[in-house]
């Protein structure tokens, strides 16, 4: 457990970044990419415990995380790949479910540890490096110039800062993604907004 530390921190991150964007998933798959400092299964209890935190009447933690999610009827699978192309290692959770009456849909995020430091490395299939902590704002678009300008505008005029961000593209003039870290969680009025710019495809607040 001390070995893996950073990564029971990076794994609860994930599930509650998770629950935000897809609540209500019945199957949760959990890839590790390279090698690990010690075996990462309980990464996959503390990424369970993230994603039912704030969703049961027991408060999840490492030791009934599982016999929760059983019980919420939630399928775990463990994948495990000994090369990890772009770090030394890589933890990706990929999500699948939707509310009753909704076509399904699948959400993933990955992240990393760089010394005892959790960091996201993927959003949907976009590579992104961020500090995954506070209030993140992830934002979808085309890949052309403005887009971050006309939202950093309108952050400005609401005087919400922005802490950090990261940028992601599949490829140039294609989709891209961008995350801000925000001192200050947008209101769903703000985010609403934030929605009806002609530049943004889509946008998500999520707490970290």
């Amino acid at each position: 457990m001390e070995a893996l530390g950073g990564y029971l921190k990076l794994g609860d991150k994930l599930g509650r970044i998770l629950a935000q964007l897809l609540p209500g998933a019945h199957d949760v798959e959990v890839t590790f990419r390279g090698e690990f400092p010690a075996d990462p299964a309980p990464v996959v209890t503390s990424v369970l415990v993230g994603y039912l935190s704030g969703s049961t009447d027991e408060t999840p933690n490492m030791i009934n995380a599982r016999a929760l999610a059983r019980e919420r009827g939630v399928n775990i699978a463990i994948r495990e790949q000994a090369d990890s192309p772009d770090y030394q290692t890589e933890v990706i959770v990929k999500i699948t479910g939707g509310q009753a009456g909704e076509k399904e849909r699948t959400r993933t995020v990955g992240g990393t540890v760089f010394g005892k430091n959790p960091r996201l490395t993927r959003l949907r299939d976009f590579r992104v490096e961020l500090e995954p902590e506070g209030n993140i704002l992830i934002a979808s678009n085309q890949d052309k110039p403005g887009a971050v300008a006309k939202l950093s505008t309108l952050l400005g005029t609401w005087g919400v800062n922005i802490a950090g961000m990261a940028l992601g593209r599949a490829e140039k003039g294609g989709q891209a993604l961008f995350t801000l870290t925000l001192d200050d969680a947008l209101t769903p009025a703000q985010l609403a907004q934030v929605r009806e710019l002609d530049v943004i495809d889509s946008a998500y607040m999520v707490r970290a």
